[in-house]
């Protein structure tokens, strides 16, 4: 176990934190002890494959205690990196490898450090039961898609900009590669359920990444399809849960968005795939290539109900959506 001896100097106090947990409407009073144990990692094996979960917290508890007495916080995005993207870089795509995940949003720099430790508290007191559905749901996902080892990485989010992960049940997930994922938890807020699809939803991610490169290079078609995919083997397993980020556009929204979608579909530009994650200004709604994706997957699995998931899961995005009953919105 890591032992962390120590309170961050600038905040000694106890907080008490209200823990609403998932559909259980089950409360934790949780108080931030003056010794906190983050348990080493887990490790799980199912048939070949082996999985590691690893709480970054003590590496976020650090970056606290580098920025607890700076004035008016001018090197805290210096510290973060220090203390905290450096290190994950390096433990998981090795040196001079993976400089994108400062810019990324996962990534961005905490100001406000009284939550975030608030947020680290709770999910140390908290990490036997979070760890215990992280570990059900990997080997969910892995007796339906077996693939190659996994670690997932626990973080707090980041308390500056919490209105993505409170709009999608607390819970937020990242594939940094094929063997990484990232699993953010509001532990104010967080959904049982939700927690056990995100972490189905990027495994899906990790294991097409086994078959070729996820990059800036990839069109917006194939960034749709590799969000319908991933929701669509999540919902197959947990489907009982209402998932907002796939409920379908209306027919008549479907039909605007398709208007300006098919002159895009073969566009690398980031700007454009940003696009359909929702902008209002040019008609585009919140989850647009969520919603889309899931809906073309589902029609392809409609029209093909006997491929098998590893098949659809390597299935090209042309070839996805060619045998949809989207297939003739492709431009020619």
């Amino acid at each position: 176990m890591i032992k962390i001896n120590r309170l961050i100097p600038f905040f000694i106090f106890s907080v008490i934190v209200v823990l609403l947990i998932g559909c259980s409407n089950k409360t934790i009073e949780v108080e931030s002890p003056k010794e906190l144990i983050i348990k080493n990692p887990i490790i799980v094996k199912n048939g070949n494959q082996e999985f590691k979960i690893i709480p970054f917290y003590s590496q976020i508890l650090d970056y606290l205690e580098s920025v607890s007495e700076i004035e008016q916080h001018e090197k805290m995005e210096e510290y973060y990196y220090q203390k905290v993207v450096e290190p994950f870089q390096l433990d998981t795509l090795g040196k001079g490898k993976g400089y994108w995940l400062k810019d990324n949003w996962a990534f961005a720099t905490p100001k406000n450090i009284k939550t975030l430790e608030e947020f680290v508290y709770s999910l140390i007191n908290n990490q036997d039961e979070i760890n215990k559905i992280i570990e059900q749901a990997l080997i969910k996902s892995s007796n339906t898609l077996p693939g190659e080892n996994k670690t997932v990485y626990l973080f707090p989010p980041n308390p500056d900009d919490m209105y993505g992960i409170n709009l999608m049940g607390g819970t937020a997930g990242l594939a940094v590669s094929k063997d990484v994922i990232i699993i953010q938890i509001d532990p104010s807020s967080f959904n049982l359920d939700l927690l056990e699809y995100t972490v189905a939803h990027e495994y899906h991610h990790t294991v097409y990444m086994e078959s070729g490169e996820v990059n800036s290079y990839n069109t917006l078609l194939d960034s749709i399809i590799l969000e319908g995919k991933a929701d669509t083997f999540a919902k197959s397993l947990y489907h009982d849960i209402n998932i907002p980020w796939i409920e379908p556009l209306s027919n008549q929204k479907e039909e605007e968005v398709w208007e300006h979608l098919k002159e895009n579909l073969m566009s690398q530009d980031r700007t454009i795939k940003g696009d359909y994650f929702g902008n209002p200004n040019k008609g585009i709604p919140h989850w647009t290539n969520y919603k889309i994706g899931y809906q073309i997957v589902n029609s392809f699995l409609e029209k093909n109900p006997t491929t098998p998931v590893r098949d659809w899961t390597v299935l090209s995005a042309e070839e996805i959506l060619s045998n949809s009953k989207y297939g003739d919105r492709i431009s020619k």
